[in-house]
């Protein structure tokens, strides 16, 4: 019960969609920019998609709180669902619906309850400024809490081929050294994007190459720094590339989550149409003086 009474208490009530007409204003008082349309839609979605989330897990929440309570009933008055909810919680698992909801991009099972609200009630905030901002004023994006993030790659995508309709653009990722809390407006070109880790390695500040040494978080992974993700061209990246480092450079590639997601357990949140497995973009690491073939 404790746990039912901590976990509401953090989430808080769902909220309700903006109203069409302040979005608009919103958008006539910001900087004219050729995706806030598509950008204002998409992030309508997220919402929307984020709110489900909230109103499950408040839902879940309540329902095992109020059977706990009920000395008569003992739990019998429980769904099926939340039956399971309050299993997956006793051995300290995340509900397997909860993170259906949340999309491609979930917690691991045994990530912990505070840290999942806490991951929730920044997901929203982040929505909430975005709405806010708009396209042109949004400084960065935590891409680990969005529910879609593929659509801000392909926002990104549309917006370059808008200016330079070149065939064969792709997402580069340039390494930042600047800190996230300190980032107050967006890049000149393309977005800043952070919240990805580094599985299984760990690199060197500053220079941001490969260590041999072991990442010191637990559970194997090291957080990336801030990353500028801009479009340019197959040609324009092999012209860009220097031929005597080439052989150091690791493609690394950028996927949703390392724990693999059956196809139909992302059906509910309808959050992404993408195969299982399919990288968003690629960031190339590399480490002097050992070859990456």
């Amino acid at each position: 019960m404790e746990v039912c009474s901590t976990g509401l208490a953090k989430l808080g009530q769902p909220r309700t969609a903006p109203a069409t007409e302040t979005l608009t204003k919103v958008q006539q008082q910001q900087q004219p920019h050729p995706q806030q349309p598509a950008f204002a839609a998409w992030m309508m979605r997220e919402f929307h998609l984020t709110q489900t989330l909230v109103t499950a897990v408040r839902d879940s929440l309540l329902s095992i709180k109020h059977a706990l309570m009920d000395s008569a009933s003992l739990g019998d008055c429980l769904s099926p669902e939340d039956t399971e909810a309050a299993d997956n919680l006793q051995r300290f698992r995340l509900p397997a619906r909860w993170s259906r909801l949340w999309g491609r991009g979930a917690p691991p099972p045994h990530y912990s309850l505070a840290g999942f609200l806490s991951d929730l009630t920044a997901r929203q905030a982040q929505i909430d400024r975005a709405l806010a901002l708009g396209r042109a004023r949004m400084p960065l994006y935590n891409l680990g809490l969005l529910a879609q993030p593929n659509t801000l790659l392909s926002l990104l995508l549309q917006e370059a081929a808008g200016r330079s309709p070149e065939a064969g653009l792709l997402i580069s990722a340039e390494l930042s050294s600047r800190d996230r809390e300190h980032i107050r407006d967006p890049p000149t070109e393309g977005i800043f994007v952070h919240g990805l880790c580094l599985w299984s390695g760990c690199l060197e500040k500053g220079s941001w190459e490969l260590l041999d040494a072991p990442p010191k978080a637990a559970g194997g992974f090291t957080p990336m720094p801030v990353l500028q993700l801009t479009c340019i061209t197959q040609e324009a990246r092999a012209l860009a590339a220097d031929p005597a480092k080439q052989g150091e450079v690791y493609s690394c590639p950028v996927y949703f989550s390392r724990h693999q997601q059956p196809a139909a357990a992302v059906s509910e949140a309808a959050a992404v149409s993408l195969p299982p497995q399919t990288p968003l973009f690629e960031v190339e690491l590399r480490r002097d003086g050992v070859p990456s073939i």
